[in-house]
């Protein structure tokens, strides 16, 4: 006969909670991507502690005989729990290290650093411990689990559990930065006078349309919009899910809607943000934990297959509703899709905005954007944005002839801004590669060098984007052998190790910043170097990476181009047309005059990469008009490579000079193009 443990006197967590040290900060149910622990409590010393509180009581809970959690129902009869809590707290430990702690290069496991706990205040420690079925999963193992008379004790020794060693600074300092937190004063306050009336008009919805739809241009304020919007929903206690197809960038958008929160008094807990396949895998994971039985059309890919199954879950109903959902990036989604957030996901009366750029249609999807039989829900109302917000008017002409001239299909092409008070041109570089392999080197030596040409740079400043993850390791390579800090998704492993490096990365990392063109979508950068390949795909892809370039309020943007499409150069040569010059930054530093006309030198092999503090180097050197045939790397079973050739500079806009030997991932020395200033016209 089950006999319940005695009762205890129940105690106030969150009270308890309000006497740690001051050091400790505690937030309440905050919003960590798609978990929202009822507490958790952060140290710049004793790392992480994420708190789940079940209001079980001992006469209502037991251990089963068959070793299951059972719970008295309502009918009187003990019944099993659908889910050992221990599960959800295991995951959200792993989730919260994986996404907003870890860093691309950390293992692949939580370190004592992130806890996680499970306070029962209503049993003793010894008895809760006693509620829980002994566990060979070490993951349910490192679980905490702690009774009120540990919390009365000492809420202290709780959330410290057994030490750590001291966390990283960068990673507390990240997770502080982006926990959404429920404000301590819900007050609706106006709009930053500095938001556009466009972004405005969106978020308000004057017309309070159900479906709508933003067709807008590169750097128009699509995402801006999205995230304003789903804070005026927040702000009207409304449940918001608000969805990227692209992985980097769900972290952004998590950044915008909680400003815009900021700014209107709004929860930005209601706001989950996620990626769409990281949300799906929730969906199903929490629906198979709790019986559901899902199953995917044989031979899927795991894409198509972890949709179909979140749309089973919800059939079956086991999935989250929503108020309100938003999409971004909506050109990269597909009619399955929109159907599961649609006609699941979404409460019925709810509202959705989607937001659209044709013209970044990466992956051929759009067809389904002219269905018929979803016009309606794909927007009554469709808002047009076409005035850039982020490009200077300069690169905007290039950016939009080289789209017209090179791709195919419908495309939206932004306008200039009436606003040029911010708006400094930009500085705007193109080298010609002899050869695909070399684009990653090139690109990597062309970071270090802007770095070391230009004092007025930070590395925080320069994302570098190369279509293919071997070509991204090779120029992360080269920048951190010149002991620059890189911070990265690209990995030559296509499976875990490349999937938390996408969910690790952050834009906003004190570091320079790499990734394909497919994760750059959504947010910019000041100084973009990208690479264009010769397939048939690499000018799209290019598109993309040329328009995250940023206007800068105290100096010209930069974007370098290292190209392997000899049918580009004559682009290249009117890309380079009236660039401004390197080093000309700010106010506080004179524009450097002209480098004279260089002589020809004899091929000598050059210094070291400068640190990137050091001052600027001597202008480079081009190669003599001798100079041979197409250079070549050595093969892989030289030791020396051999004398190297030189690409004739003429007629391209800057000139290849004498290789640097760079050390590639896979140890070999490879001879890699270098970059020298643009001519003056």
């Amino acid at each position: 006969m089950f006999s319940p443990p005695a009762a205890i006197e129940i105690v106030d967590v969150g009270v308890a909670l309000s006497t740690l040290d001051p050091s400790w900060t505690v937030y309440t149910t905050p919003r960590i991507g798609l978990d929202r622990p009822d507490f958790l409590a952060v140290h710049d010393r004793f790392g992480v502690c994420i708190i789940h509180v079940l209001d079980w009581t001992p006469d209502t809970t037991c251990v089963l005989p068959d070793g299951r959690i059972g719970r008295l129902g309502v009918d009187n009869q003990w019944a099993p729990i659908p889910l050992d809590p221990r599960i959800p707290a295991a995951r959200s430990r792993s989730s919260i290290f994986d996404q907003f702690y870890a860093m691309p290069e950390h293992g692949g496991s939580p370190t004592a650093a992130i806890r996680s706990v499970l306070i029962l205040p209503a049993f003793t420690t010894a008895a809760a411990g006693g509620v829980f079925p002994r566990s060979d999963n070490d993951r349910l193992a490192l679980v905490g689990i702690s009774g009120g008379d540990a919390v009365a004790f000492d809420i202290g020794e709780v959330v410290r559990g057994f030490g750590c060693q001291p966390p990283p600074a960068p990673s507390i300092e990240k997770l502080r930065r982006h926990v959404a937190a429920v404000p301590d004063s819900v007050r609706r306050s106006s709009w930053d006078p500095t938001t556009p009336q466009s972004i405005i008009d969106i978020a308000e919805n004057p017309s309070q349309h159900q479906h709508r739809r933003i067709d807008g241009a590169a750097g128009a304020g699509k995402s801006s919009a999205l995230a304003a919007r789903a804070a005026r929903l927040a702000s009207d206690g409304k449940r918001v899910l608000a969805l990227s197809f692209n992985v980097t960038f769900a972290n952004g958008l998590r950044s915008m809607v909680d400003g815009y929160c900021r700014q209107i008094g709004a929860d930005p807990t209601l706001v989950t943000c996620a990626n769409f396949h990281s949300f799906c895998t929730r969906v199903v994971s929490d629906a198979e934990l709790t019986g559901g039985h899902l199953e995917a059309t044989r031979g899927a890919p795991w894409t198509v297959a972890i949709v179909e199954k979140a749309a089973q879950a919800y059939v079956q109903g086991r999935g989250p509703l929503f108020d309100a959902v938003m999409i971004d990036e909506g050109q990269d989604f597909t009619d399955a899709w929109w159907d599961l957030l649609h006609d699941h996901v979404l409460v019925a009366g709810g509202e959705t905005l989607l937001a659209v750029d044709r013209t970044q249609d990466i992956y051929g999807r759009t067809e389904w954007l002219d269905d018929p039989r979803r016009s309606d829900a794909l927007g009554v109302e469709t808002v047009g944005l076409s005035t850039t917000m982020r490009l200077p008017d300069d690169l905007l002409a290039l950016t939009n002839e080289f789209a017209t001239s090179k791709l195919d299909g419908s495309l939206q092409l932004p306008t200039p801004s009436m606003d040029t008070s911010a708006d400094h041109g930009s500085v705007r570089r193109w080298g010609d590669v002899a050869r695909v392999n070399d684009i990653g080197t090139a690109i990597g030596q062309e970071v270090v060098e802007l770095l070391a040409s230009d004092p007025t740079l930070r590395p925080r400043d320069i994302a570098f984007v190369c279509d293919y993850h071997h070509d991204g390791v090779r120029a992360a390579a080269v920048i951190e052998r010149a002991g620059i800090a890189v911070h990265h998704i690209f990995s030559r492993d296509p499976d875990d190790p490349r999937r938390r490096r996408k969910h690790r990365f952050w834009t906003d990392a004190d570091a320079v910043k790499g990734c394909t063109a497919h994760s750059i979508k959504g947010w910019d950068s000041t100084a973009v170097v990208l690479g264009i390949g010769a397939d048939d795909r690499a000018k799209r892809l290019a598109y993309v990476a040329m328009t995250r370039v940023r206007r800068s309020p105290d100096r010209p943007s930069i974007v370098s181009v290292v190209n392997a499409d000899a049918a580009l150069r004559p682009f290249g040569e009117r890309f380079v047309a009236g660039t401004a010059s390197l080093g000309a930054a700010s106010s506080t530093h004179a524009s450097p005059p002209p480098p004279p006309p260089p002589p020809p030198v004899t091929v000598q092999p050059p210094p070291a990469p400068p640190a990137p503090n050091q001052s600027a180097p001597s202008p480079m050197r081009a190669p003599s008009p001798s100079s041979p045939s197409p250079m070549r790397a050595p093969e892989p079973n030289q030791t020396t490579p051999p004398p190297p050739a030189l690409v004739p500079p003429a007629p391209a806009p800057f000139a290849l000079v004498e290789p640097a030997m760079i050390a590639t991932a896979s140890g070999l020395d490879a001879p890699a193009p270098a970059f020298a200033p643009p001519p003056q016209h």
